[in-house]
């Protein structure tokens, strides 16, 4: 579990132990992620990147090493839900967004204790639970019961009404070891099953100021559960990350391929099987989550499937996978010049031709026109008109030139594109007269 990024939308999972080449083990819309059983006095790199609307927010990477536990165990990780301290020099302030928990001996004209809540969750009888709190300094304290869980961070000061609750009169733990920059407290006699229960922190006889470090900060407070799961329910079911999810775009008449195997995962690293429950047949659904088939003309649109993850225990679980067809892109169409010609230098000769598409309309087609010999028919001499359907194509030789040229007239939907071609031979003249001939009486 952690604490979720301001406007997250989901969150990418990454997971594993080599630091600094992590798999990503999913992308989830919510913050509790449980990696399964883990190996003990192994060290595990885990990072949470952050999808927003604006794009994604690259994680810190983070590292843990599983303790020895009792056989059968799992462990799991809990973060504070609460954390503040009150302080009777400020009886009216509100530290409930700080990124320390501060404390002083009551001994002194200041007190200031700090309080905790968490909500543990485990599938399971819990066994043993250890506090870890973050701090750069060693700190004698004790940690107390608080049976009152009503307080709230962002309200809770030294002075009522929101004064905070009382703390039991014997501790949990007194003393904790700090290793590593952690404080390290056996609470296995407190949290002894789910559900919310806060905690109180008072410093013992001393004469200045030290902190923990709170849950806004870098390293918030750990509560470390483990916990045994009954026979009957050592199996759990597979998920996928979200109820619904979309795979790549497909188009009709084109083989299809995608992968849905990042969109689900087994709690106990089971190998799971894929499979289609429901949707339109053109779809295969691999074993391993693979995807194929080709979607007909039929299947243009937004397509639904049922899609399933199953473990070996036959336990599985159904999302809602959509895949949007796109219609096959048909190759416009170009009317054929009738025949090669002939033309004297310096002479204009005009064309008509029709363009279309299935899809595309005629006025949104792209024609261009190019010349074989830019020398005899510059490409600049080739001037294209009208609109829609009509199109029109006037040519002219150079002047002083003869020979021939074959003139290309493509036209392109932006995607495909259909061409014709013909053959022009230019005569030289002997006189410089510009005559104009009209090869196609339908163009003025």
């Amino acid at each position: 579990m952690w604490l979720e990024g301001k406007n997250a939308l989901k969150h990418r999972v990454y997971f594993g132990t080599n630091s600094g080449n992590l798999s990503l083990l999913g992308t989830q819309t919510n913050n509790i992620f449980n990696p399964g059983l883990l190996d003990e006095n192994t060290e595990y790199f885990w990072r949470i990147d952050t999808i927003t609307a604006d794009g994604i927010i690259t994680g810190d990477e983070w590292s843990f090493t599983p303790k020895k536990s009792k056989p059968g165990t799992l462990t799991s990780i809990f973060y504070p839900t609460e954390d503040t301290y009150v302080d009777s020099d400020k009886p009216d302030v509100n530290f409930g967004g700080g990124l320390s928990l501060n404390l002083t001996t009551p001994t002194k004209d200041i007190t200031r204790e700090a309080y905790i809540k968490f909500n543990p969750q485990v599938d399971g009888d819990i066994v043993a639970a250890t506090l870890r709190l973050g701090a750069d300094r060693n700190i004698d304290f004790g940690i107390y019961p608080v049976a009152d869980n009503s307080w709230q961070e962002d309200t809770m000061t030294w002075n009522p009404p929101n004064s905070p609750p009382a703390m039991g009169d014997l501790p949990i733990a007194l003393k904790p070891d700090l290793n590593d920059g952690w404080f390290v407290a056996d609470v296995s006699t407190y949290f002894t099953e789910n559900g919310t229960k806060s905690i109180g922190l008072v410093r013992a006889p001393k004469s200045n100021v030290r902190s923990i470090q709170s849950s806004e900060s870098a390293t918030p407070p750990e509560l470390i559960i483990e916990y045994i799961i009954p026979t009957s329910q050592t199996n759990h079911s597979p998920y996928f990350h979200a109820n619904t999810f979309a795979s790549t775009e497909a188009t009709a008449n084109i083989k299809y391929s995608g992968d849905i195997s990042s969109e689900a995962t087994d709690p106990d690293l089971d190998q799971v099987i894929f499979s289609k429950a429901a949707g339109p047949s053109w779809l295969i659904v691999n074993p391993d989550g693979t995807l194929s088939g080709t979607p007909l003309p039929v299947d243009v649109g937004a397509n639904s499937f049922t899609m399933r993850v199953t473990d070996p225990s036959a336990e599985f679980h159904d999302g809602l996978m959509s895949i949007k067809v796109l219609p096959v892109n048909n190759v416009p169409t170009i009317s054929d010049v009738p025949g090669d010609g002939s033309m004297p230098e310096g002479v204009g000769i005009s064309y008509l031709v029709t363009v279309g598409d299935e899809e595309t309309a005629a006025a949104d087609l792209t024609l261009s026109a190019s010349s074989s010999n830019t020398v005899l028919m510059p490409d600049a001499n080739i001037v294209l008109g009208g609109s829609g359907a009509s199109r029109h194509v006037s040519v002219i030789g150079a002047s002083g030139q003869s020979g021939s040229t074959t003139i290309t007239l493509t036209v392109s939907d932006g995607t495909d594109s259909a061409s014709d071609t013909f053959v022009l031979t230019v005569v030289g003249q002997e006189t410089t007269e510009t005559q104009t001939l009209s090869l196609n009486a339908g163009w003025n």
